[in-house]
């Protein structure tokens, strides 16, 4: 899209409040096309070239923000996907019906960027190895916390990108690599990068004032339609269906700044890290 057409979307999305529509669009076009739609655990188990498939993620970083309608959308499709709560973003009732629902529930964990916060830490020269070890700690406690809080098998865990994380330069998800999956008690990190290779295509989505509403460009239908086999799409809840405060916000946002065109390439650490994965 142009950056006329993006602005003309973004302002849509906002004020009719009407992206759920494309979410089950997206969906149900995958599904006429033969696609498979399934959760991360699954997928991780399984791992048989069983035709194409669409893994869907969702990573709650919103309190309810669009939980029950992305699920409903999804059960009306006959579809499972994994929902990842923050420990903000995770309350007893919108747990509780994705639960029930049969879906799993994961932890989106943010604990080195939070320690960093606490202690104030603003520089990677900063995040010692003491401090990585306590970060660690912490995790494996908020893992089985979560766990006991909200009666979930909790067997994957996907890391939340943070501000924090920005300042040290260093992702949330270097505190664990597969050597350390029993240490956790854990199948899988969603940014395992043996999980990305399984991916032929990565998708995510964005608010609509950022790239179309498509962090990376693509949508799920335009990777359907060219016959990718094995997709992942994360997708935010928050993205789809807004707040009357965020839509109140990101109008004045555009009139103010406009929308954001750029272009990003998918990498599930920084750069600066890479080597401690």
């Amino acid at each position: 899209m142009s950056k006329k057409a993006d602005c003309c979307f973004a302002i849509k999305s906002y004020t009719l409040n009407d992206r759920m529509k494309d979410y089950a669009r997206q969906l149900h076009t995958a599904k006429q096309k033969g696609y498979a739609l399934g959760g991360v655990s699954d997928f991780w188990l399984d791992q048989k070239d069983s035709g194409p498939l669409v893994v869907l993620r969702h990573d709650v970083d919103v309190m309810k923000i669009g939980v029950e309608e992305t699920l409903r959308i999804e059960q009306s499709l006959g579809a499972k996907a994994t929902y990842y709560f923050r420990w903000s973003s995770a309350d007893d009732q919108t747990v509780s019906f994705v639960k029930k629902a049969g879906f799993e529930v994961g932890l989106h964990f943010e604990t080195l960027a939070l320690l960093a916060e606490e202690r104030r830490l603003s520089d990677p020269m900063d995040v010692t190895a003491e401090i990585l070890s306590e970060a660690k700690g912490r995790l494996k406690d908020e893992i089985k916390l979560f766990r006991e809080r909200f009666d979930v098998p909790c067997r994957t865990i996907a890391s939340h990108g943070h501000t924090a994380n920005y300042r040290i330069q260093m992702s949330n998800n270097q505190l664990i690599g597969p050597d350390d999956y029993s240490f956790f008690d854990i199948d899988l990190e969603a940014y395992d990068s043996r999980l990305l290779n399984l991916f032929d295509c990565y998708i995510s989505d964005s608010p609509p004032h950022h790239n179309g509403g498509w962090r990376y460009g693509m949508t799920l239908t335009e990777a359907c339609e060219k016959r990718i086999n094995t997709i992942c799409f994360l997708s935010h809840p928050n993205n789809w269906f807004f707040s009357t405060e965020i839509r109140l916000l990101s109008l004045v946002r555009i009139a103010l700044k406009g929308v954001v065109r750029k272009e990003e390439v998918f990498h599930s650490c920084f750069p600066s890290a890479a080597g401690r994965e």
